[in-house]
């Protein structure tokens, strides 16, 4: 978050919010963006979380349209692959508008 908020990331004016939820099972931290349309940008943006997380596993952009129509069915549009192996248990994804 402090990533964020400090202004590491090339595209962070794309940036728009954060969220985490913690589980009993799992963590989320999901991205807010401006405008999921602009996939290199997102990509960007997951290639650098990603980095900045030390955080090796796949992570998915979801569109806010997709995620708001099929709720828990959204499947991810993009998808920033795996890079090495990680066992923690958390999930990113990305929403945009």
């Amino acid at each position: 978050m402090l990533a964020m908020i400090g202004e590491q990331f090339y595209y962070g004016d794309e940036i728009c919010g954060a969220v985490v939820n913690v589980r009993a099972t799992y963590e989320k931290i999901s991205l807010w963006t401006k405008n999921a349309a602009f996939e290199d940008v997102q990509l960007s943006i997951g290639r650098e979380w990603k980095k900045i997380l030390d955080y090796n596993e796949t992570i998915g952009y979801i569109f806010h349209d997709d995620a708001k129509k099929l709720g828990r069915g959204a499947t991810n549009r993009y998808t920033v692959s795996l890079i090495g192996f990680n066992e923690r248990s958390a999930f990113l994804s990305f929403f945009g508008a």
